[in-house]
């Protein structure tokens, strides 16, 4: 039910983008799980700009922040060599609490993809622009 539920969204996502030529459309994410409290929820927001860079939305403010290889500086717990040559690993955080934020203006963007996890932020390697 959860993927379809998400997939309808970003239907409704282009659709709502292309016919009003809004430049921000609002989402509001609920945890209806019952088992899991919001303080163990993550997500963050990655996609591409108009002018088809790789950005996150800084889900506090709404702005679409381009990826940038200098984001990389969480490093990998279990002290393995990652991508891009560092020994160790090194990451970016670009994941946001569910009890801190659970709202977002979304700016326009396109190839968008919404991560939630659970326990803990799911940390990515961020290639640069």
């Amino acid at each position: 039910m959860i993927k379809f539920q998400l997939f309808c969204f970003a239907v409704f996502f282009q659709m709502f983008m292309l016919q009003t030529n809004a430049q921000t459309c609002p989402l509001e994410l609920v945890n209806t799980s019952g088992t899991v409290q919001d303080s163990e929820v993550y997500w963050a927001i990655i996609g591409q700009s108009p002018q088809n860079q790789w950005s996150y939305v800084n889900i506090a403010t709404g702005q679409l922040i381009p990826l940038n290889e200098a984001d990389n500086t969480m490093v990998d717990p279990n002290g393995k060599p990652g991508p891009g040559g560092h020994n160790p690993g090194k990451y970016s955080n670009y994941f946001y609490s569910f009890s801190t934020y659970k709202t977002v203006n979304l700016p326009q963007m396109h190839g968008t993809r919404i991560f939630i996890t659970v326990g803990s932020p799911l940390y990515l390697y961020a290639f640069g622009p």
